[in-house]
């Protein structure tokens, strides 16, 4: 996808487990509103996480990632819903495509890299990467990866989320 050349897996993920890092506004009210729906030690079930109940300000750059395993035993994540914002920024429904089908093979091991940690530890993240832009350099953005589960612990779902952090200036 041309809106993805010349980026790397350099450009992906600078992670961590300390959500008291997250700077996005936005993203704060939907980690709180994720946090709020887990119980005690349970993760959020999928029944909990109503997309119409998301935080408004956020609903467009969010993304709900169905977590599978291929036959190979590799992780898969595929899209369920996507917020207008996502689509739009990539000019097509991202509605059942593969991460693979969304990003070129190199990122999207990168990024299955991150998020399968999330799924294996049950815990969420957060990250900044570099996000290619249309009309510029590129954009650093903000991303959480929130686990959830049908059961309340096995994560069969990955709602996400990004913000724009900052625009990159000519690198």
């Amino acid at each position: 996808m041309d809106v993805l050349q010349g980026f790397t897996t350099e450009d992906l993920y600078l992670q961590t487990e300390d959500m008291s890092q997250i700077t996005d506004p936005g993203l704060q009210d939907l980690y709180r509103f994720w946090r709020d729906k887990c119980s005690g030690t349970h993760l959020p079930k999928r029944s909990d996480i109503d997309p119409v109940a998301l935080p408004r300000e956020i609903l467009p750059a969010v993304v709900l990632w169905k977590v599978a395993k291929q036959a190979s035993g590799a992780w898969d994540f595929v899209v369920r819903l996507a917020g207008t914002a996502i689509e739009e920024f990539y000019s097509m429904s991202l509605h059942g495509k593969r991460l693979n089908d969304i990003f070129p093979r190199e990122i999207a091991a990168g990024m299955v890299g991150a998020w399968a940690h999330a799924v294996c530890n049950q815990r969420p993240h957060r990250a900044l990467q570099r996000n290619p832009y249309r009309s510029g350099p590129g954009v650093k953005c903000e991303l959480v990866v929130l686990p959830i589960s049908t059961d309340g612990t096995t994560v069969d779902y990955l709602l996400t989320a990004r913000g724009i952090a900052d625009r990159l200036q000519g690198d």
